[in-house]
């Protein structure tokens, strides 16, 4: 971990620093096919096609997997929070930590286990829209710091969906020892005004975004605890070695740079969309380049932006904004927050296409396709999340 990492901190939202694509691949986006027909040279070649991969190599990772453990923001947290915990008498007891969707591994939560925090569980979700009183967390806790780390798992988006998060934000109101809440940047959104949760919860915290240089070392930390330590990653277009560097070590590949844009700086959407782009299987390839020796190679292909499906695209929209808002959630659970009784019947498609997963009973937005999720609903007027 580079030494500039062991004195980062959570930051304040509204700071959060969004990656900026490089301008090549900008303009390319937006002029489309135009791009190609205005420029004065023809690309190069790919230096391997992907007509040279078997079938079974372009199939994607399994999306289910969920991402390494960041054990750097776990340090964050801790770096952050260490002082107000220390204090026994502190300005506020509440800290709210607001992260992007899709975060597999809760966080939040897992930083409450490693520290034997408290952690209040919520209400069975189907159990929100019946009226039940909570019971109190704050007895519970023996002394303990208090953690909340889903808040958007005490409600639903329904007209009798709000009352237990309602019942929570009083009790915290009133707490006096310290609690941590945290919640999905997309569910903060809408609890500021359906709940006026920020009236009680102080200025939310989240971490600094992945640019191109701490997610190219992130990355390649992790390849060192896989089976393919010791392997050459290389662009598939190109050749080059990803993760080579110059000896004062300052040059990152640009494909980082691309790649902390398109995954919006979030570390675990960067690992799954890094993943979908694997070839899993390692290629001997027959050029004979020099610098380029036989070795054991993973390759990479270039990283395109995840389709949505094409019709029924209202319900589209509306099924993907209340996953994103919810986190996961069963057929009929989502069936209860969407407006219309047909709306659910686009969720088939959204499984196929892979923008949402099916695991178990639970529907949930695929990490590799957020960005992609999260620009659609931004031009269909949605209101996005703040970070």
């Amino acid at each position: 971990m580079a030494a500039n990492d062991q004195t980062r901190t959570l930051i304040p939202l509204g700071t959060y620093q969004w990656p900026v694509r490089p301008t090549e691949d900008t303009v390319r986006r937006i002029a489309g096919g135009l791009w190609q027909k205005l420029r004065r040279t023809k690309s190069a070649e790919p230096f391997i096609s992907d007509d040279a991969f078997q079938d079974e190599n372009r199939k994607s990772p399994d999306q289910r997997v969920a991402s390494p453990a960041t054990g750097d923001l776990l340090r964050e947290i801790d770096t952050t929070l260490s002082q107000w915990i220390s204090n026994q008498e502190p300005a506020s007891w509440l800290r709210l930590i607001v992260l992007p969707p899709c975060d597999q591994n809760n966080l939040v939560r897992s930083w409450a286990v490693n520290n034997n925090y408290f952690i209040a569980e919520p209400p069975p979700r189907d159990s929100l829209t019946q009226g039940n009183s909570i019971q109190a967390i704050s007895g519970k806790a023996n002394g303990r710091l208090i953690v909340v780390p889903q808040l958007e798992c005490w409600f639903l988006r329904h007209r009798n969906g709000l009352k237990q998060v309602r019942c929570l934000l009083s009790e915290l109101a009133a707490v006096q020892q310290h609690c941590v809440v945290s919640c999905n940047s997309w569910a903060w959104t809408l609890l500021k005004k359906a709940a006026n949760a920020e009236a009680v919860l102080p200025t939310g915290l989240t971490f600094e975004s992945f640019q191109a240089t701490r997610l190219r070392d992130w990355l390649f930390e992790q390849t060192l605890k896989t089976d393919n330590a010791g392997c050459k990653f290389r662009l598939a277009k190109s050749g080059e070695d990803l993760f080579e560097r110059t000896k004062d070590r300052q040059t990152t590949h640009p494909f980082f740079k691309k790649l902390a844009a398109q995954s919006l700086g979030i570390p675990w959407v960067a690992w799954h969309l890094w993943r979908q782009s694997i070839r899993l299987e390692s290629l001997q390839h027959d050029k004979a380049e020099p610098g380029i020796p036989a070795e054991k190679t993973v390759w990479l292909t270039s990283l395109d932006d995840f389709p949505l499906p094409t019709s029924n695209i209202d319900s589209v929209h509306l099924i993907l904004h209340a996953l994103l808002i919810h986190g996961c959630l069963t057929t009929n659970q989502l069936a209860s927050v969407l407006p219309n009784d047909n709306d659910i019947e686009a969720l088939p498609a959204l499984v196929k296409n892979g923008c949402v997963i099916h695991e178990e009973a639970n529907y949930r937005c695929s990490p590799a396709a957020y960005p992609t999720i999260r620009s659609a609903l931004n031009d269909a007027g949605y209101p996005t999340d703040q970070l």
